[in-house]
Parts: C-alpha cells; structure tokens; sequence
C-alpha cells in the first residue's frame, strides 16, 4: 500500500535575478526588497551607492604640441577616499519560507550600461544553499510537529 500524503508545502517568493546584470536602479530594488536586513546587505548597499561612471576629457596645448586624454570607467568612492570590490558577499535572499533564514556567498560585477552602469550578484556556493535549506527546513518541522515523522 502506498503512504497517504497529508500536507505538502511549497513557497514561491519574488526572486531576485541572480548571474545577469542589471541597471543599478532594478539591482538596488531588488536588494532592498528580497533581502534579510543584516549588515552585509548594509554595506553592500552603501558601497554601490557610492559607484560613479566617470567619462574625463582632458586637453592642453603649448602652441606647439597638443596632448588629449580620455579616460573612462567606473570609480567608487568620494573622490577622496577609494575602495575595491569586497567580493564574495554574504547575503541572506528570500528564497524559502520566512522561517529559514539562508546565508549565500555572492560576487558582485559592475559594468559599463547603455545610460548608467549595470549591477549583477553571481552565486559564489556551488548550490550549497539549497542543501543548507532542506536541512533546515527539515530541523524546522521536527521541531514544530513533535510526534510526527518528517521523510526527505
């Protein structure tokens, strides 16, 4: 005989687009919206506000020679001060029910957009979270249906 199925759960939250860039507005929505407010989320959001897209022309001329540079790319920083990517990043997306908190190592990319930059977080755990999840969802459950027997 076959086991009676009682209960099966699933949740499907907003997601968050990991590995593909997007224009910092969309990323910095998303990092608001689907994220675990914590530290890291924090600093991360400081640090992209403080990205720039810098395009300097600079010319001079002495009459007889002339001299052009360009130089054009993304800067962070207050123009005093500069920092790098800090990269991987430890974040805490919404990606399973509100009462498992997941933790998930990120590499933040930027690059140059057709009006603005663009912004993508690229999973850095080889899909260790979904394991982490499942274990914990499970430890959930046991602890929330004493007396009942939790498969899987």
């Amino acid at each position: 005989r076959q086991r009676e199925t009682f209960l099966i759960s699933e949740y499907r939250p907003a997601e968050f687009t990991f590995g593909e860039f997007m224009p910092r507005d969309e990323f910095t929505i998303g990092l608001q919206a689907l994220f675990r407010e914590d530290e890291s989320k924090e600093r991360l959001f400081e640090f992209t506000r403080k990205l720039v897209y810098a395009h300097v022309e600079e010319n001079s001329e002495d009459g007889v020679t002339q001299r052009a540079t360009i130089r054009e790319g993304i800067d962070v920083g207050d123009g005093e001060k500069k920092e790098t990517v800090q990269n991987p990043w430890e974040l805490s997306p919404f990606r399973t029910f509100p009462e498992i908190t997941v933790k998930q190592n990120f590499i933040l990319r930027v690059r140059r957009g057709a009006r603005d930059m663009e912004l993508g977080l690229f999973e850095a755990d080889g899909g260790q979270w979904e394991v982490d999840a499942l274990a914990d969802a499970r430890a959930y459950l046991a602890d929330q249906l004493e007396g009942w027997t939790i498969l899987g």
